[in-house]
């Protein structure tokens, strides 16, 4: 495999998914993606956004060989992923790693947390030995902010905040040049969310990482990533930098996402939340049932691509937003 050596900038494309289809077998009228198509370029964050259903992680899932996609092209480092061969599944964990949404399930409780980083050591570098391996789990504790008296505990006797460093740890330990974060936070308490948050936007900075960091929380998003890309029923609605998304959105979806984060309304001390479920069409656009822009068109054809200095939407009527 390319070495990241090789791309020159941080505009540099790691990664490259074209026209991707994805279906499950459980439901065939349904797309999990739908004709995606997105770059992420090396050393940003993108944060991924967009309801329950709407194919965040199974795209994440794409991208690491856990899913393998019906049809179009995902390539790393400029080597297309081959789905069906597990040595190149294998060499492509080398450099692509996850971090899991509930850090309870994801980490076998009875393992200690020296054999949880281990484990993709073992597997993924077996030419480190041991004194090596005993170096690296010793950095990763660093990396992560936590003292090594905790390598010899068990994970199951940790707390939530520290089961998902442990979990940042596992997928740091190879050293990979892309980490899919599926909503690592989603579990934690209010409390714990900033400082997991805050250890990812450290690491980013200090290893040079690329992160799709994938939530339904805006805010937090707001705060972690460099880009955002909107999706819905697995097609992209937008995409741009975090300026652009939230002071100049230009896809009704968008806007509908930002004006339904919740809200306290201090008068009445209620707080004020639209969770509405979005119908699913096949064709056409598929927010035009909740759309008050949505024309006979938008039932027909899904749009075509507009651009602006990075900032890329699908929308007939985004004029008719301003």
């Amino acid at each position: 495999m390319e070495k990241l050596d090789a791309l020159n900038t941080n505009r540099d494309v790691i990664l490259k998914i074209e026209n991707v289809d994805l279906t499950y077998d459980n439901n065939k009228d349904t797309k999990a993606l739908d004709d995606f198509s997105m770059e992420i370029y090396n050393g940003e964050i993108l944060g991924l956004v967009g309801e329950s259903g709407c194919g965040k992680t199974t795209l994440g899932r794409a991208v690491i060989g856990l899913e393998e996609i019906d049809s179009g092209k995902i390539s790393f480092m400029g080597n297309d992923i081959k789905y069906k061969d597990k040595k190149a599944i294998k060499k492509l964990r080398q450099n692509v790693q996850m971090i899991f949404q509930d850090p309870f399930l994801s980490l076998d409780p009875t393992m200690t947390v020296a054999n949880v980083i281990k484990e993709p050591l073992l597997y993924l570098r077996k030419e480190m030995k041991g004194k090596e391996r005993d170096l690296r789990l010793k950095e990763v504790m660093k990396h992560i902010n936590m003292d090594e008296k905790f390598l010899n505990r068990k994970s199951g006797n940790l707390s939530g905040g520290q089961r998902q460093r442990v979990g940042i740890g596992r997928a740091l330990a190879i050293e990979p040049k892309l980490i899919i974060c599926d909503e690592p936070v989603s579990a934690l308490d209010v409390s714990v969310q900033a400082s997991i948050l805050n250890l990812l936007k450290e690491l980013q900075k200090e290893l040079n990482l690329t992160m799709i960091f994938i939530s339904h929380d805006l805010s937090v998003v707001n705060y972690l990533a460099d880009r955002i890309c909107v999706m819905l029923k697995g097609k992209i609605c937008e995409i741009g930098n975090k300026k652009d998304i939230f002071e100049n959105s230009k896809h009704p979806y968008t806007r509908y996402l930002l004006e339904s984060i919740p809200k306290i309304n201090l008068d009445e001390e209620e707080v004020i939340e639209d969770v509405e479920e979005i119908e699913y069409f096949s064709i056409g656009c598929p927010f035009r049932s909740r759309c008050k822009y949505a024309t006979e068109i938008c039932k027909k054809d899904f749009p075509e691509k507009s651009e602006e200095d990075g900032h890329i939407w699908y929308c007939y009527n985004s004029d008719d937003m301003k």
